[in-house]
């Protein structure tokens, strides 16, 4: 399903693990030597030789992350997803979700291309994204706005839990990212996951609520797609029709003749 505000956009362009700053030299003597320009320049492209190579295909990494389990799994580009309501026109619109990736089946993830989402943030999306193709295998696709909520609900926990292995721990050794840029990411995803899991009880308190109130299940089930709404988890989008309706969940699976529109337009 899905990975976006967790992911701010500087962690998915910022952590490819290559080098980029050349440092000149700062007096006549170093010119030669090897801090010149050109030393250090062709230090810098040797550095980031080595991070390419210690980069791993998507098929590499599912099957280090879920070894035996994602043979029949493709990693697809991320403008290829189906549904409009997820395609990444949205980031140019400036919509209120933004995805590094989205799981549309038990087989197929689609992915941001490695100029944007590369290095460990990649790795760490492929196994949220392998979470997910966990539950569609055994459950199918959420059926409910509340499904999908609880979905993500475990999966941002043990996410965030699998940062703590010693398995995460020599990926990110590998691929070139910092103790410390790694104990932030860290935190932040700690924080991520610990705000869904109140998210998620707010849901289930309304919900208590409205059925105890004669609620009817999808008076319930709008609670939870609300609610995910309001914390960027879903995109804040209308059919474009009279009435302006919301999606539903099929809209965000596949390709429709509708047509969406933000909240933020009139």
């Amino acid at each position: 399903m899905t990975v976006h505000p967790a992911l701010n956009k500087s962690a998915i362009i910022g952590n490819s693990g290559l080098v980029t700053n050349v440092v000149s030299a700062t007096n006549p003597q170093n010119v030669l030597g090897t801090n010149s320009p050109a030393a250090a320049a062709k230090r810098v492209a040797q550095a980031n030789q080595n991070a390419a190579k210690n980069q791993l295909t998507d098929s590499e990494i599912l099957d280090i992350l879920f070894p035996g389990e994602m043979k029949s799994v493709s990693v697809l580009d991320f403008m290829d997803v189906p549904s409009d309501l997820v395609n990444p026109i949205d980031f140019q619109k400036g919509y209120d979700a933004e995805y590094a990736a989205w799981t549309n089946s038990s087989q197929k993830i689609y992915a941001l291309d490695r100029e944007l989402l590369d290095g460990f943030t990649r790795i760490f999306v492929l196994y949220h994204e392998g979470l997910h193709i966990r539950q569609f295998k055994k459950n199918g696709k959420p059926k409910l706005f509340q499904d999908m909520l609880r979905y993500e609900t475990v999966t941002y926990g043990k996410s965030a839990g699998w940062l703590k292995t010693e398995q995460a721990k020599k990926l990110r050794v590998k691929v070139g990212m910092s103790e410390i840029e790694f104990n932030d990411f860290t935190r932040d995803q700690m924080n991520t996951a610990a705000s869904l899991f109140r998210t998620s009880s707010k849901a289930v308190d309304k919900h208590i609520s409205a059925q105890k109130a004669g609620a009817t299940p999808e008076e319930i089930d709008k609670i939870y797609f609300e609610l995910m709404i309001k914390t960027n988890l879903l995109p804040n989008r209308f059919v474009n029709e009279d009435g302006l309706p919301r999606y539903t969940m099929t809209d965000l699976y596949e390709s429709t003749d509708k047509e969406f529109i933000t909240g933020n337009e009139p």
